[in-house]
């Protein structure tokens, strides 16, 4: 049986996938709409929920900027 945590830690890994995959496939990053879409999430602030955990973790981060894609992901 799962616990609660292992399903945040699976949806933050699929936005981590996503967003690698993505990258690849355009040369940057999902913008938070893209990511909304394709996770099947109801609003741009679960997104922005989640991202500020993948920021923490160091999976992703942030540039302090106006632009609308302003995360990348460290090699």
């Amino acid at each position: 049986m799962r616990k609660i945590s292992d399903k945040g830690e699976l949806i933050r890994q699929s936005i981590v996938d996503y967003m690698k995959s993505y990258q690849a496939e355009n040369g940057v990053l999902p913008t938070f709409a893209e990511i909304q879409d394709a996770m099947g999430f109801a609003s741009k602030s679960t997104v922005a929920y989640y991202m500020d955990i993948l920021v923490r973790d160091g999976k992703v981060k942030k540039v302090e900027s106006n632009l609308r894609r302003s995360y990348y992901m460290p090699l």
